[in-house]
């Protein structure tokens, strides 16, 4: 099977469910951004070395297949939305993670290695990403989900701090 189609050399796409749309259309900027999110999530996971924050961090690569489909379809019965079960997973992991981490002190700036940079800026585009789907019509649990995603990806930072003895930095006024 080959790649390409050339049905969107003119600057349009279809969209699940048959609807053409253009290229710049709202939706594909949401799933765009979605998918390099998930593509930098690829890249810290690839970073660790924990097989249990790397196995998180794959359901979570899979859940936001879950969410850019939301936005790629016309008719959402047509596919898996994200649920609260989703929002609930991310709880879960933070919680776990947070229960070996001192309380923060002060606002921490990203960096301290470069797994924990990644992290950082993924945090920075799962917020991107939230304010991109505030200007949509997105289902409640969609918008929950990426703001829980960006408060996970934080508490994973402040984790890999935390695992790899690297002190976090705090701001200084």
């Amino acid at each position: 099977m080959k790649i390409y189609t050339k049905t969107g050399d003119c600057g349009e796409t279809s969209l699940i469910g048959g609807k053409r749309v253009s290229k710049a259309h709202v939706r594909l900027q949401i799933y765009g951004e979605i998918d390099s999110l998930n593509a930098h999530i690829g890249l810290i996971k690839d970073l660790l070395d924990e097989e249990n924050l790397k196995n998180t961090l794959l359901q979570i690569q899979s859940d936001l297949f879950v969410l850019g489909t939301e936005f790629a379809a016309t008719d959402l019965e047509e596919v898996k939305t994200i649920q609260e079960e989703h929002v609930a997973f991310l709880e879960e992991a933070m919680d776990q993670m947070n229960a070996s981490l001192q309380p923060q002190r002060a606002f921490i700036l990203p960096g301290g290695s470069v797994v924990i940079s990644q992290i950082h800026i993924a945090r920075t585009l799962a917020r991107k990403v939230e304010r991109k789907i505030c200007d949509f019509e997105a289902l409640p649990q969609s918008l929950k989900y990426i703001n829980r995603l960006s408060d996970y990806l934080f508490v994973l930072a402040r984790y890999v701090h935390h695992l790899k003895n690297v002190p976090e930095i705090y701001w200084k006024e």
